[in-house]
């Protein structure tokens, strides 16, 4: 699949090059072949993991941005027009599926396990019991830059005992 803006992208590559091209690590970008890839999972991720604030601007588009309900004054953008902080944070979930291998897992991981037997194979993870689980897929520190955007981030998970 070929990235095209607007359909499964946010950013161009040349813009996502631009926009990451002083950073540390980005020859790591640089030489990956995956690149339009990683873009494209990161706009899917972005589109599917957060709850965006508001309502698409056509509710035909197949993407989350452009919205409507944003005040133009407070946010410096009008309704046909995304964001370049929603832009960036493609760009840098991106790099970050790029630099790290892949998507980091969305619930367990080798950190929750509880214990691991051998014979028979049986896998315990630990009880999270009632805390808030990260089940996004999207890095904190880009989920900080969309703050202002999503009307919440994560969710509880109520296991009984």
């Amino acid at each position: 699949m070929s990235l095209v803006v607007g359909t499964n992208s946010y950013v161009s590559l040349n813009e996502a090059e631009e926009y990451l091209s002083d950073r540390y690590g980005y020859a790591t970008w640089q030489s990956s072949e995956y690149q339009e890839v990683a873009l494209i999972s990161a706009a899917r991720l972005l589109d599917t993991q957060l709850s965006w604030k508001y309502s698409k601007t056509e509710s035909d588009q197949t993407m989350q941005w452009p919205r409507i309900g944003f005040d133009e004054a407070v946010f410096g953008f009008d309704e046909d027009t995304v964001p370049q902080i929603v832009k960036d944070a493609q760009c840098e979930l991106a790099f970050d599926i790029i630099e790290n291998g892949g998507i980091k897992p969305a619930f367990q991981t080798q950190d929750d396990i509880k214990r691991i037997k051998a014979d028979t194979v049986e896998l315990e993870y630990r009880s999270m019991g009632m805390q808030k689980l990260d089940n996004s897929r999207i890095p904190s520190h880009i989920k900080k830059m969309l703050k202002p955007f999503v009307s919440s981030i994560g969710v509880y998970r109520l296991e009984r005992a």
